[in-house]
């Protein structure tokens, strides 16, 4: 089950941060250009996937906060930050949000938590300007973790 907190995301120091991006290489609104202005380390991996590769609607483009002391730190003490491709454009004219995207987006974040032993963070991901409505947002959540065995936590400002 998701547990609700009051509190700004990017205060969150380890774990794993889950934030919805789009497939455009663009990071301009909500929490993915707050990522942005306080990781730009974080968009320039993003970006430089999208010029590379492109993006598709399900990816996750991982980031850490300090990757070259892995070796040093226990994982559950660090940062990652799942770039989380969850629509395919952008805007607030209609729904921009895809749930498969995000269905397949937390299969994964959950694996890797679950092997890593690390807490999930996130907004309400997908149910602001991507325009997804947070009921089925959440079910989709909690379907990935039937059993509970990672603790995730939506932030709420």
């Amino acid at each position: 089950m998701i547990e609700y907190v009051k509190g700004n995301l990017l205060d969150v120091q380890s774990g794993i941060i889950v934030h919805g991006c789009n497939a455009q290489g663009v990071m301009g609104s909500g929490v993915a250009l707050a990522v942005k202005n306080k990781y730009p380390e974080c968009f320039e991996e993003y970006k430089t996937e999208y010029v590379q590769y492109g993006l598709n609607l399900g990816d996750i483009i991982w980031w850490n906060n300090d990757l070259d002391c892995i070796n040093n730190l226990s994982v559950s003490s660090m940062l990652f930050i799942a770039n989380a491709i969850t629509q395919q454009n952008y805007g607030t004219d209609r729904r921009h949000v895809n749930y498969w995207a995000i269905a397949n987006v937390f299969k994964e974040v959950i694996r890797q938590a679950t092997n890593t032993k690390t807490v999930v963070h996130f907004p309400k991901i997908g149910a602001g300007l991507g325009g997804g409505r947070w009921e089925i947002i959440e079910e989709i959540i909690n379907d990935c973790d039937p059993e509970n065995r990672v603790k995730k936590i939506c932030w709420e400002l």
